[in-house]
């Protein structure tokens, strides 16, 4: 069982413009994702939860709204049952938390309401038949706890996203160049640095580098990509895929990702005896 841990957006609007424009002028918006609800079902953890249920099960600690409170509630919590992660452990909170993200012409833009500030009731219990914990971007106190209480019972822990500076070791490390460049002192296993449309750098330590090429996609927006392919990586590791393979299914994950509006993933099968 994985556990995923994150404390941040559940719901994304998506915007594409034509240019940034300068103080008191107006762009145009060219595209929107939704255009009838606006917020769609998002989040880092949330898309790293799902990801990783297609090789894995896959528990989540995330406040979540209630299915009742937007319909982009109700799908997210749609998206859980069918994939089968573990939403039991989830603090319910009566909105979405939203995170509006603009991408105009060479740049990308973000703005995230505030998370809840909610801990888990019960750290020992949440992580009971869990063999390994993947952090979700956002650090805070439910990560120091979790973290404390995974790294006494010995279990695996990995990140994806912004590093935080802490005297941690950890087995993967899935960020992206400017993120890997910006850790101090990183004690990690193996790196996997994302470099978007040039696929990706796998470097274990003590050994050579594995180079994954990006899937060539017909790309719609890329939200959720690095999360995706974090996720996919991550599970499809920690149950016995060498690394190089692992890579190659986070790839494809992660194209097919781009190839639709929005963060929640398609979900990837494969055979264990694939391996």
């Amino acid at each position: 069982m994985l556990l995923v841990v994150g404390n941040a957006a559940t719901a994304d609007g998506l915007v594409r413009v034509n240019e940034t424009p300068a103080s008191h002028d107006v762009g145009h918006i060219v595209a929107l994702a939704n255009r009838r609800e606006f917020w769609m079902p998002g989040g880092s953890a949330p898309a790293i939860a799902l990801a990783a249920s297609a090789h894995a099960p896959v528990r989540l600690w995330h406040p979540l709204p209630v299915a009742e409170a937007t319909p982009s509630a109700r799908e997210l919590h749609a998206s859980f049952e069918k994939s089968g992660v573990d939403v039991s452990y989830c603090p319910a909170i009566q909105d979405d938390i939203r995170a509006l993200l603009i991408e105009a012409p060479g740049a990308r833009f973000a703005w995230s309401e505030e998370g809840t500030g909610l801990v888990p009731d019960n750290v020992a219990q949440l992580l009971d038949g869990v063999t390994h914990v993947i952090f979700a971007p956002r650090w805070g106190i439910w990560s120091d706890l979790v973290l404390a209480e995974a790294s006494g019972r010995g279990l695996g822990c990995s990140i994806v996203g912004e590093i935080p500076d802490l005297d941690t070791r950890w087995d993967y490390v899935i960020a992206d160049q400017r993120q890997v460049a910006s850790a101090r002192d990183l004690s990690v296993s193996v790196v996997v640095q994302t470099l978007g449309a040039e696929g990706a750098r796998i470097a274990p330590e003590g050994a050579e580098s594995i180079r994954i090429d990006a899937v060539p996609a017909s790309v719609v927006d890329t939200t959720g990509a690095g999360d995706v392919f974090g996720g996919t990586f991550i599970a499809a590791a920690v149950t016995g895929y060498a690394l190089d393979r692992a890579g190659a299914l986070a790839a494809q994950a992660a194209s097919r990702q781009c190839e639709k509006w929005g963060a929640l993933p398609h979900s990837i099968q494969e055979k264990k005896d694939e391996k």
